[in-house]
């Protein structure tokens, strides 16, 4: 009988601290379980490619699996989470690798290393949210084992899950939006019908359904005592409540209109504010409020929600709280214009009232005075009948009055309408209009008696209330204008002329006061004459014409009778209109001025004619100009391209060379050392202009990151200063170190400094001839450390020094030939002394005059204790 030997145990992976938080986290994207998508079998498949491997997966682990949202090389959707590597990977938010599988005590008994697919090998960069939590790895997975992966390829896989992370982000972007929109068309539907009372409980019942929370209330500043919340709207649970009152103090509501913002406080808002009167009581775990504001920015109050748990959907709550607290506002304000309205029609109608009265009492004063007006006054009761003719009245229609009715009035008074041939029927005469109640103001009426002259009136009236309102009868006064309407009909004929012209025909009195709107004056400033007789010229011009210019208009009238001149003036719309002025004071046969007329025409046309070509001739100088900058950057990128072409080729020939040699086997071992020095040489340089370009590329991309800590900034500028040390001795340069002792500590990171501060003495070899000098100086400027870098080399144009700190940026072509690079250094260079909170300045007496690069970096505060 065989004994059996026992099964493997297979080693699991310890859940992460955060473990439940980061489950919360990955359920927040709604990832699982949903299809395969381009963008991410996009990433798995260039990840493949980068690294040569078989196998690459996205791979997000949840409560029991290792789930793939993308499978490179792999048929399977999920494996179990104690036998997925991935879940070892959750435990760091560094890269994970494992260059053979069995060679790790973790994973020697895995079932997928032990059977099929035989995985040997495992590289897993973490997939980490914003706020910091590992939701699974994009892993590179081979058969075979392999050396573990560079600092290089990790950056490049770090920068692969960043994809994935981008894309996830992307994803819960869309989604949000989509819920977002949701959510405000069901309030927006919700209220739209709803106004006053009825919209402040529409909306919390809303609120709450599309929220999903326990409590929506609508609450406003006592007006009377400011430390009071009243609420005018609150919904709990789904059912609307009854309006309650509580105190501020020391609520989250007092710091919501205190800060004069939302407020959110997603989870243990209890502990925060213990005493709080109503969040206790209701079990409310979370809470976020908005203030709304009157017209002048005084707090009416707040738009709050409650909840028994911790808020989930934060950002929508937030965004729904905001669009409707405004609403609240415009509301709240329609309700008090409605009530001030229809308090100030209240008033009105009481005023009349009132007049009427006092008009009612003067009745019997009136009728005294009434034989003493030159109007004719008529006068009727409740039923029609005449009642009253004055003095003036009797001699308009040379009758006196009878107790007739309304039916009898035009015949009998020979009442016509303005043609003096139609007469009038009951409906058209004014006192009977004014007794329906209709508005009688200054209707034109003609009275032809039988044995009189011929009288044109002008007839106004109302109706005749006692104190109590009650109508009692209509009065109506008229006014004899025969001898004005004579006038008129002879002005007219002067006017028909006028009214033909196509500019703007004004006359004024001598104060410039407009009598007369004739011409086109209607069409160009949109007024009728109704709306300007008697208003002073200027109210035509544009507020920027000062008041002092137009009295100058007028001393020119009067000193020499004439004025021409462009204005600018305002129509009715309030739209500008240029205008042409040409005025002249017209005398009468004495010589006495008597009027002022001015002829006004429109020169929008001419002016815009004008403008059009200022533009056009401003629109070829802008394109003349955007051809050059255009040609410019075409040489640039043209020059660049032949750089990186040369650049890219350069460390390759030597390379390719020298392999070539050494695979033929006959060179010494003196030639090998050589070619092996010559190749490792040309890499090095190859790996700095890559790692230049993956700089620039992380720059622009805003991912390129520091590691913080304190730096004593004299070792690192002399470790940069070693590494330049052989190729200055090599041109015979001198470089000269001054440091001040007492130069405190900066904050950053050691190796990108030393990188900036190599950068800049590289150059300074670079561009300064044998013999010359470069010295580097480190001193303290207020609270910065300052570290200046001059040589006594090449120099900087003039026209050249503010671009050079610009990418793929050399002086000229020859600069590139004779000394190489791609330009980007100094792009670098600035972004990361940025990146640590500092400044970067270039200066230079010109060419060949030197150059000094001036580096300014925050010194860490020290403390003083006693």
């Amino acid at each position: 009988m065989t004994e059996t030997s026992p099964k493997p145990i297979v080693t699991t992976a310890p859940f992460p601290a955060n473990e439940v938080e980061r489950l919360e986290a990955l359920r927040r994207y709604n990832i699982l379980d949903t299809p395969p998508e381009v963008a991410f079998d996009r990433i798995t498949s260039l990840a493949a490619r980068l690294f040569n491997m078989p196998i690459t997966l996205v791979s997000l682990v949840d409560e029991s699996r290792g789930w793939f949202k993308s499978a490179y090389g792999f048929d399977m959707r999920e494996v179990q989470r104690d036998t997925t590597i991935c879940s070892f990977a959750l435990l760091s938010n560094e890269v994970l690798v494992i260059p053979d599988t069995r060679q790790d005590s973790r994973l020697v008994c895995n079932p997928f290393v032990q059977n099929e697919p035989g995985l040997r090998f495992y590289a897993g960069a973490p997939l980490l949210t914003q706020d910091g939590f590992n939701l699974g790895t994009l892993c590179l997975l081979d058969t075979k084992p392999r050396d573990g992966l560079s600092d290089e390829q990790k950056s490049v896989l770090t920068d692969l899950a960043a994809m994935v992370m981008d894309e996830l982000e992307l994803r819960l972007a869309a989604h949000k939006v989509a819920q977002m929109d949701a959510a405000l068309l069901e309030v927006t539907q919700g209220v739209s019908t709803a106004t006053g009372e009825a919209f402040f409980s529409a909306l919390v019942q809303h609120m709450l359904k599309v929220l999903g929370v326990d409590y929506v209330y609508i609450g406003l500043v006592d007006l009377d005592n400011q430390e009071i919340i009243r609420t005018i709207a609150a919904c709990a649970k789904g059912q609307i409540i009854e309006n309650f009152e509580y105190l501020l103090r020391e609520t989250p509501c007092e710091q919501v209109l205190q800060k004069r913002k939302l407020c959110c406080y997603p989870h243990r808002v209890q502990a925060l504010f213990p005493k709080a009167p109503l969040l206790e009581p209701l079990g409310v775990e979370s809470y976020v409020a908005v203030p709304f504001f009157d017209t002048i920015g005084l707090p009416l109050g707040l738009l709050g929600v409650m909840d028994g748990n911790a808020l989930t959907n934060v950002q929508l709550a937030e965004s729904l709280l905001t669009i409707f607290a405004l609403r609240i506002a415009t509301e709240l304000e329609r309700q008090q214009t409605e009530a001030a309205r229809q308090q100030a029609q209240y008033e009105l109608e009481r005023l009349v009232e009132k007049r009427t009265t006092e008009l009612s009492q003067a009745n019997e004063l009136l009728k005294v005075l009434l034989d003493n007006v030159q109007a004719g006054i008529v006068a009727c009761d409740a039923e029609g009948i005449l009642t009253l003719f004055n003095q003036a009245a009797r001699e308009f229609h040379g009758l006196p009055e009878q107790a007739l009715p309304p039916e009898k009035w035009a015949e009998h008074y020979d009442l016509y309408l303005p043609d003096g041939k139609t007469r009038m029927s009951k409906n058209e005469i004014p006192l009977f209009q004014v007794l329906q109640e209709q508005t009688v103001k200054n209707v034109e009426m003609v009275i032809a008696p039988k044995h009189g002259k011929v009288k044109t009136l002008l007839a106004s009236g109302q109706a005749i209330v006692d104190n109590e309102g009650k109508k009692q009868g209509a009065v109506v006064v008229m006014h004899d204008i025969t001898e004005r309407k004579i006038a008129e009909a002879e002005l007219l004929i002067s006017d028909v002329a006028l009214q033909q012209m196509p500019d703007a025909i004004l006359l004024t009195d001598l104060e410039c006061n407009i009598q007369r709107w004739l011409g086109n004056a209607e069409q160009i400033f949109g007024y009728t004459a109704a709306e300007v007789i008697g208003k002073p010229v200027s109210f035509l011009h544009h507020p920027d014409i000062k008041s002092t210019q137009t009295a100058e208009i007028i001393r020119d009238l009067q000193e020499t009778g004439a004025f021409c001149s462009e204005i600018a003036c305002l129509r009715k719309d309030g739209s500008p209109v240029p205008i042409e002025t040409t005025a002249k004071t017209v005398y009468d046969k004495a010589g006495n001025a008597i009027f002022i007329i001015s002829i006004n025409r429109d020169i929008t046309e001419r002016k815009q004619a004008e403008a059009e070509r200022t533009q056009l001739m401003r629109q070829q100088v802008q394109e003349q100009s955007a051809r050059l900058k255009a040609e410019e950057a075409n040489r640039i990128k043209d020059e660049f391209l032949a750089v990186l072409s040369h650049e890219l080729r350069t460390p390759l020939n030597p390379i390719l060379g020298w392999t070539k040699l050494l695979r033929a086997g006959k060179l010494d071992s003196a030639k090998t050392d050589y070619a092996l020095e010559t190749i490792e040489r040309n890499a090095k340089l190859q790996t700095q202009l890559i790692g230049d370009l993956l700089d620039v590329s992380r720059i622009l991309q805003g991912k390129l990151s520091l590691s913080m800590a304190t730096v004593n900034l004299a070792p690192t500028i002399s470790a940069a200063i070693e590494t330049v040390q052989l190729a200055a001795q090599a041109k015979s340069i001198q470089i000269k170190t001054v440091f001040d002792p007492n130069v405190g500590q900066v904050l950053g990171d050691s190796a990108r400094l030393q990188q900036v501060f190599w950068n800049l003495l590289s150059n300074a070899v670079k561009f300064t001839e044998n013999g010359g000098r470069v010295e580097i100086r480190l001193g303290c400027v207020d609270s910065q450390a300052e570290i200046k870098v001059s040589d006594t080399g090449k120099g900087i144009s003039p026209d050249f020094l503010p671009h050079v700190f610009e990418s793929f940026r050399q002086a000229d072509a020859t600069i590139t030939r004779k000394f190489g690079g791609l330009g980007l250094g100094l792009a670098i260079v600035r972004h990361l002394v940025e990146l640590h909170g500092g400044t970067i300045y270039a200066e230079s007496p010109g060419e060949d005059l030197g150059a000094t690069f001036t580096v300014r970096l925050p010194l860490i505060a020290v403390v003083k204790t006693c």
